[in-house]
């Protein structure tokens, strides 16, 4: 490993970390939550690990960012302005999109429930 991708492995959470070092040669990625983390984690997972399906399950259809939410208290900024939908994510990534809350999963099977969809 080049000290190029070291550091920027390095820079991923550490759930991402143990994913992507599966996934660099295909696979299956599931991330749970979408916020600022999950959605950084399944971009990164995405241009780390080129060749992996990342799915990212999300009950919301937007998530609000924490850079520059101090401009927001100050009124320099408005609310709407650090609100992102997560199209980018899926058409300029190709990150797959499941709308819902996470339910039971299964870890012998690798599996977890969104509603009546199986993932795995």
């Amino acid at each position: 490993m080049q000290r190029r991708h070291f550091l920027q492995w390095a820079a991923l959470p550490p759930a991402a970390l143990a994913a992507g070092a599966r996934a660099q040669s295909g696979g299956h990625v599931v991330i749970v939550g979408g916020g600022f983390g999950g959605a950084t984690a399944a971009r990164y997972l995405r241009e780390f690990a080129p060749a992996t399906l990342i799915t990212l399950i999300e009950p919301n259809t937007s998530f609000v960012s924490c850079p520059m939410s101090n401009r927001v208290l100050s009124g320099g900024m408005s609310l709407r302005d650090l609100t992102h939908s997560y199209d980018r994510l899926v058409h300029r990534h190709g990150i797959n999109l499941v709308q819902g809350r996470p339910g039971a999963g299964d870890p012998d099977k690798r599996q977890v429930a969104v509603g009546k969809q199986k993932i795995s």
